[in-house]
């Protein structure tokens, strides 16, 4: 960072003391709370929450850090949907309603988004999608017996993507200023990742708008937060914009699996795998046996790794 811009920020973090930062916090969490409360009004909120006027100009002390994802790293992405009632009887004849063309196995259809989401409004569309299948069924909340489409994405290109839960010490910083922004990113990060009851989506909106106000960049190719049903938040989901998806993510199989009990202690579920579905020709959904020749073909690497526990 240039020395003009860590100037800045010392005046910014000089000319505001930790109550003020502490009342700023404050004010904006009962604002979230208000179901009639807009975006502008949020919006207006948040921004004040991270600015300092210094000689009548207004400056923002936030600063964000972009991650580029390792370019020969595989990585593959996971997300789940559940059966409906229809797909359960299709189960032999291996024909499902909700999986038979490519695009059921990305983001769900505008109209179908009804309300707010962590970074979704209703009526706009993205992909949520998780590091590890584990994840994605905590996401989901599958529970034992129940059946889903486990829908297996594989990065095209390095990824650079903007993140939220880590922050780095910076040495050209006071202690005090340091502190200053730790506190504001642990806010940040609590707001974000806060649990959101049913029939109260409207506090999605602050979800929604400290992406978009501190880490929306067109230049990125998604968000990556920590997984927020898993028990201590464990790995990361990562949401990529309707835009971004298809660009960057490869599709490589739809499996049909079902949760079970735990075989043994150390484990939380197993993951019983009947079929995987790849797209024909007629871009529709074709269903082979798991262990099939067309599954080792197609999967290639992706079939060892999965031999070894997903």
């Amino acid at each position: 960072m240039e020395q003009s811009s860590i100037n800045i920020f010392k005046q910014c973090f000089k000319a505001l003391s930790v109550e003020d930062l502490n009342n700023r916090i404050n004010e904006y969490r009962d604002l979230v709370q208000r179901e009639s409360i807009t975006e502008k009004t949020l919006r207006d909120s948040l921004r004040m929450l991270t600015s300092v006027k210094i000689d009548g100009k207004l400056f923002s002390f936030f600063i964000n850090e972009d991650t580029i994802t390792e370019p020969n790293q595989i990585q593959h992405f996971y997300r789940i949907r559940k059966f409906e009632k229809d797909d359960y009887l299709n189960i032999e004849s291996k024909l499902f309603p909700s999986m038979r063309v490519e695009q059921d196995a990305w983001c769900k259809p505008h109209n179908l988004v009804l309300n707010y989401g962590r970074l979704n409004r209703p009526g706009e569309t993205v992909l949520y999608s998780s590091s590890e299948t584990l994840n994605a069924i905590y996401e989901t909340n599958c529970l034992v017996n129940q059946f889903f489409f486990l829908i297996v994405y594989e990065k095209k290109q390095p990824l650079r993507v903007s993140q939220i839960h880590q922050i780095k010490y910076l040495d050209s910083l006071s202690e005090l200023d340091n502190a200053k922004r730790l506190l504001i990113h642990n806010f940040l990060l609590s707001e974000f990742t806060k649990h959101v009851p049913v029939g109260q989506e409207h506090i999605y909106k602050s979800s929604l708008l400290i992406y978009e106000e501190f880490f929306k960049n067109s230049d990125n190719s998604g968000f990556v937060y920590p997984s927020i049903a898993t028990p201590q938040n464990r790995g990361f989901n990562i949401c990529f914009e309707s835009s971004k998806a298809k660009e960057n993510l490869e599709l490589k199989v739809v499996m049909i699996c079902k949760l079970a009990k735990p075989k043994n202690e150390q484990s939380e579920f197993t993951t019983e795998i009947f079929y995987d579905g790849f797209l024909n020709e007629s871009d529709q959904f074709e269903f082979h046996p798991v262990n099939s020749h067309e599954s080792r073909e197609r999967l290639g690497n992706f079939f060892i790794k999965r031999s070894m526990g997903l």
